[in-house]
């Protein structure tokens, strides 16, 4: 039984960064499509801001220390094609083509029959790739995580987090939360993600969700930006409707769409100054295509 709710819980955590609405289930591979339909930022004329992101990744969890501990392998890519609006004193706005490439450690130890330590690393290259690789295009992301069942339906944690989520890179503190009844499921990890979803039936899913995406490129330098902007970060609040269908046994599609209530674009020069924009609420959508493992 302590094996097995090791498995529940190493789902659950997974669960929290990835936004799945089956509760005990963990993706081992999949791919995702992001689109936002854009707005008129501030200090940009008509332009609108737009982006488009397709994503893959695969993780690999094996279970060793005669099952107290798992260890979760992760590889992912993510290929953007987003608009850097500036100022309406430029040049049109350019779309650039961002690149990030990530692997993810992550340890989830039983330290007894309630409580769980987490932690993750994430070294992450985020850049355009228009010129050499350097130090600028690394980044480290990384979060560790308390986590203790009060029961099998109800689970809960804190911990801190270094992370790029909201642009530019930050501490904030991290609280997993899971709730279960019936066929209805509470996920929350603050500040970031709040999910509810609801099991219509054994193959069928739904719900609403509230997420905060974000990211921070190094950049080589484009024609509409001051020569001296060498970095580009986003940050966008994300609020709407999900769904997902079981397909066979192990493929799952999902679907989020809704409003992008709030967000922010900011460029920075090399003296470490920076410029931000507003973005307006817009509508996203996002489709994805996974691989599940279920859990007996």
């Amino acid at each position: 039984m302590k094996n097995q709710n090791l498995l529940y819980l190493t789902a659950f955590l997974c669960l929290l960064c990835a936004g799945a609405l089956t509760a005990q289930g963990f993706d081992v591979a999949g791919l995702k499509y992001n689109s936002y339909l854009g707005g008129d930022p501030q200090n940009a004329d008509d332009e609108n801001f737009s982006a488009q992101e397709y994503e893959l990744f695969f993780n690999y969890p094996k279970k060793f220390n005669e099952d107290k501990t798992v260890m979760i392998n992760g590889l992912a890519y993510a290929f953007s094609q987003m608009d850097l609006l500036y100022s309406s004193r430029l040049p049109d706005p350019t779309t650039a083509d961002l690149h990030l490439i990530s692997y993810k450690f992550r340890l989830v130890h039983n330290l007894n029959e309630k409580w769980l330590i987490v932690p993750i690393l994430e070294p992450t290259i985020a850049s355009d790739l228009r010129e050499k690789l350097s130090t600028d295009d690394f980044f480290l992301i990384a979060s560790l995580l308390l986590v203790r069942e009060f029961s099998d339906n109800f689970k809960i944690g804190g911990g801190v987090a270094y992370t790029t989520r909201f642009g530019r890179p930050r501490i904030i503190p991290v609280i997993p939360l899971q709730w279960i009844k019936n066929r209805h499921r509470f996920n929350v990890s603050l500040p970031v993600k709040v999910q509810y979803a609801f099991d219509v039936t054994e193959k069928f899913a739904c719900g609403v969700k509230m997420s905060i995406d974000g990211a921070n490129y190094n950049l080589a330098g484009y024609e509409n930006l001051p020569a001296r902007v060498n970095k580009f970060s986003y940050t966008l609040i994300n609020t709407g409707l999900q769904a997902e269908y079981k397909l066979g046994k192990s493929l799952i599609l999902g679907a989020f769409g809704g409003i992008t209530a709030s967000g922010q674009l900011q460029y920075m020069n090399a003296e470490k100054d920076f410029a931000e924009q507003q973005l307006p609420p817009s509508g996203f959508f996002q489709i994805s295509l996974s691989m599940r493992v279920f859990e007996d």
